[in-house]
C-alpha cells in the first residue's frame, strides 16, 4: 500500500470514528471517490460533490459497483440540497481551495442536521514545513509525500458562521 492510499485509509478511520452512523453523509470535494469507497459502511445514503465535471465522471467510474453513493458537480458554496439533510459533512483538504470558504461554512451548516458532525481538515498554509516544500519546489528539489497531521477541534454548540 503506498502513502496516498494510507492517508485515505486515515481518513476514513477519522470518519468512522467521527461521524453518525445512521444518516446520510456528504463528502464537499468528493474528487474521484476514493474516500467514498473507504465509507461503504457508514450511514445510510452518501452523497458527494465536486467542482469538477470531468473528476465526479471519473468517480462514477471507480464507484460503479459501490451502492448508495450519489455523485453531483457543484461547489460548496452553492451546495443544492435542502436544510438539515446530513447526518455528517466531510470537508478534507478543500477550504484552502475555495474563493469564499466562510460562504461555504455557512452553506454546510445549512444542509447539517441538528446534532450532525462536520469533520475537516485543513492546511496550513503559513506552517513552517509548507514553507520548506514551497522552497523545494522552487529550487526543483524532489520531496517525498508525506500526509499532514491531524487536528481535531469539535465544535458543540451554536451555528453562527
Amino acid at each position: 500500500m503506498n502513502k496516498i492510499e494510507a492517508y485515505y485509509d486515515l481518513q476514513a478511520k477519522l470518519c468512522r470514528e467521527r461521524s453518525a452512523h445512521d444518516g446520510a453523509i456528504l463528502e464537499v470535494g468528493c474528487g474521484k471517490g476514493n474516500l467514498l469507497r473507504r465509507l461503504s459502511k457508514i450511514g445510510s445514503y452518501k452523497v458527494g460533490i465536486d467542482v469538477s465535471k470531468a473528476t465526479v465522471n471519473e468517480a462514477r467510474i471507480n464507484l460503479k459497483m459501490e451502492r448508495g453513493i450519489h455523485l453531483v458537480v457543484g461547489t460548496a458554496e452553492a451546495l443544492p440540497f435542502r436544510n438539515e439533510t446530513f447526518g455528517a459533512i466531510i470537508l478534507f483538504e478543500v477550504l484552502e481551495h475555495l474563493e469564499n470558504p466562510r460562504r461555504a461554512i455557512r452553506k454546510i451548516s445549512r444542509c447539517l442536521k441538528t446534532n450532525g458532525r462536520l469533520l475537516s481538515i485543513t492546511l496550513n498554509y503559513y506552517g513552517l514545513r509548507n514553507f520548506v516544500v514551497q522552497m523545494t519546489k522552487s529550487l526543483k528539489i524532489e520531496e517525498k509525500y508525506s500526509p499532514p497531521t491531524f487536528s481535531i477541534s469539535t465544535f458543540s454548540e451554536g451555528r453562527n458562521f
